[in-house]
């Protein structure tokens, strides 16, 4: 555990996520992979844009307003959102996160402590555009190496909590 001199502490957060799909997984499974949650009450879709084999940093677009969710999620903006989870939507998993967030320079670091175990560090860096992910990764590695810390492809907490809880689900998810 190396420590960050000089960093900003962020603050401390407890977080209930709920994870809906369909039942077929299509969101999951789509290309683009997208992951709808409710955090705390408030939904947002999570769009994976890149992933890198190598090193497992991945380029995400985070959308947070219900018209553009629907929107994405291929339904009318004026849609209600609560309706569609209820109506077309199964629960995928549900996780309990306590996270710690601190930023270094521009660099923000969340560290969780899930509920059933799991712990991660996940370093981020805002880009505006896709053109800056190649560079924005480069600097992700160099940070975390400057600690002593080699990035992993490991499993994010969702995918882990599948493959502990639902591994029917993992298997047909993520191998």
């Amino acid at each position: 555990k190396a420590r960050l001199v000089d960093e900003e502490f962020l603050g401390e957060v407890e977080n209930v996520d709920i994870y809906y799909d369909t039942p077929e997984f299509l969101y999951a499974k789509g290309n683009p992979e997208m992951k709808l949650r409710n955090r705390n009450g408030h939904y947002e879709l999570k769009i994976k844009r890149t992933k890198s084999k190598g090193t497992g940093v991945e380029f995400n677009e985070e959308i947070e307003t219900e018209p553009e969710i629907l929107e994405h999620l291929g339904f009318s903006k004026e849609d209600n959102l609560d309706t569609f989870v209820k109506e077309k939507l199964e629960v995928l998993f549900s996780i309990r996160t306590k996270g710690r967030g601190y930023k270094k320079s521009v660099f923000i670091i969340d560290i969780d402590e899930t509920d059933f175990g799991y712990n991660m560090c996940e370093i981020e860096l805002m880009v505006i555009d896709e053109s800056q992910t190649k560079e924005a990764e480069e600097k992700i590695i160099a940070f975390a190496a400057s600690f002593g810390l080699s990035p992993e492809n490991l499993p994010g907490k969702g995918a882990e909590y599948l493959r502990i809880t639902r591994p029917e689900v993992y298997k047909e998810l993520y191998t």
